[in-house]
């Protein structure tokens, strides 16, 4: 089984912040897919592939217009950061907002 984790802008949903984007099996068909927004304060939104009907995940990364693997944005003594970690991802989608000239969270 094939997964991707990455920080993705969808200007055309979420104009004002990077979101972390997940899904699994076959891109082009998968519609299994999950976008969290930590930009609303507390808890990530969590979107599922429904909520975006008609997109498969190879639609919504074509969509994209920047994208970074979100696997090395953790650093090196911890590689991974469980979705829940709200503060971790919430500070790294805020410096990679400003790297693009969007506000931080």
């Amino acid at each position: 089984m094939f997964f991707q984790t990455q920080l993705i802008y969808l200007a055309d949903y979420f104009p004002d912040t990077l979101v972390f984007f997940y899904f699994k099996g076959k891109m082009e068909k998968s519609t299994s897919f999950s976008i969290r927004d930590y930009s609303t304060g507390g808890k990530a939104r969590i979107y599922r592939g429904k909520d975006f009907p008609g997109k498969t995940a190879a639609d919504i990364l074509r969509m994209a217009t920047a994208m970074y693997d979100a696997r090395r944005l953790a650093t090196a003594d911890t590689p991974s950061y469980p979705t829940d970690d709200v503060h971790y991802w919430r500070s790294r989608i805020s410096e990679v907002n400003q790297r693009h000239g969007l506000r931080p969270l």
